[in-house]
């Protein structure tokens, strides 16, 4: 983002040292101008799309970080359940061997008292010391018992209440399992979404990358031919070529190529706070183009961004400018009169269709070529 920025700061740096280098400079420059808008603007998209997927990674990953603490909890949650239901599982064993225990020491004293009960009954009758001892004995049993059977009963009711407390647990720790896995289950997707924005952002950061590549080589192109046109406004004015009047022929000059205007000067330049200095004349390609006036050729040849760029200077710091051009029937030096074919129409520049962009300077000042023809 940091270094989009900077691109477009020196491209609007060049931009205004272009107005005041030279007098063809920012009406030569407006179909690079375009491309590189159309290349800001195409970077603007990237880098909105790589801003929208980024808060996607990051709301996956804040809900992945959700998601793993849950996780974490459910599992701190499961150990102690198991631990409890491990526990659980101990005291139902223990109370099961306690009541087993006293059940066989239960039917120890019941077989014991059966038995002393059974002994003859003049033995008893005859010993009667023997029977005292023989009562006591029986009642001694029948205490005994009653207390081992409320023990039995009491411990039958713990293990009831065991077995509920267990077989809730164990519910609950199977539903602690579901939640573990749903929560794993959640985590992978999580992931997974993770692993397809940051595959998205590698591609839009790769975009991105090779668009303000393809910037940075169309400023240097535009660099380039403004250090040209400079140049050219440098070299000496012909005193052949002061009598030429061109101002005169204001609003007489006919259009260099008969055509629909597809951008009049002065409107805006899409998706850009930059106006057309030129205009872009819509026409089949092969068509021919015509100079506009008498003048000399000063630049013929192929610029970046320009495709085919063709200028003529018309003497007193008036130039005309035509570009896109599919074919050039002059050559640099050479001298061209009114209406002379000089080029014909075709998309040789950055533009997918055919058409002229045309352009009049005097000075610095661009001027409106709806002005100067008809």
């Amino acid at each position: 983002m940091l270094k989009t920025k900077r691109l477009i700061f020196i491209f609007i740096l060049i931009s205004f040292s272009a107005f005041s280098a030279s007098p063809d400079t920012t009406a030569s420059l407006q179909q690079i101008n375009q491309t590189i808008q159309s290349l800001q603007t195409s970077l603007q998209t990237e880098q909105t799309k790589q801003h929208t997927v980024k808060q996607k990674l990051n709301k996956a990953k804040l809900a992945e970080s959700q998601v793993k603490q849950q996780l974490n909890q459910t599992k701190k949650v499961l150990s102690v359940k198991q631990k409890n239901l491990k526990k659980l599982k101990q005291q139902t064993q223990t109370l099961q061997q306690t009541e087993q225990q006293k059940e066989s020491e239960l039917d120890a004293h019941i077989q014991a008292a059966y038995l002393l009960e059974q002994q003859p009954y003049l033995k008893r009758i005859l010993d009667p010391q023997n029977a005292a001892q023989s009562r006591r004995t029986l009642m001694y049993y029948h205490y005994i018992s009653a207390a081992q059977i409320k023990t039995i009963n009491q411990l039958q009711k713990s293990l009831t209440k065991q077995t509920q407390y267990q077989t809730l647990a164990q519910q609950q720790y199977v539903n602690l399992v579901n939640l573990k896995y749903n929560q794993l289950h959640n985590q992978k997707n999580l992931q997974l979404a993770q692993a397809k924005n940051q595959q998205l952002i590698n591609v839009i950061n790769q975009n991105i990358e090779t668009k303000n590549q393809k910037l940075q080589t169309l400023l240097q192109d535009k660099q380039r031919l403004e250090n040209m046109v400079s140049k050219l406004n440098r070299q000496p004015v012909e005193t052949n070529m002061t009598h030429l009047g061109f101002a005169k022929l204001k609003g007489k000059l006919h259009w260099p190529t008969a055509g629909k205007i597809k951008h009049a000067f002065g409107t805006q330049i899409a998706e850009s706070e930059l106006t057309w200095e030129g205009v872009i004349i819509a026409a089949p390609l092969g068509q021919s183009v015509r100079a506009v006036a008498a003048g000399r050729v000063i630049f013929a040849k192929f610029m970046p961004g320009y495709g085919l760029l063709l200028i003529i200077n018309h003497g007193n710091g008036y130039m005309s400018l035509y570009g896109q051009n599919q074919n050039l029937a002059v050559k640099l030096n050479d001298w061209v009169t009114p209406n002379q074919v000089i080029a014909t129409v075709g998309n040789s520049g950055d533009s997918n269709l055919p058409g002229l962009y045309f352009s009049i300077r005097h000075n610095v000042k661009a001027l409106n070529p709806a002005l100067w023809c008809h």
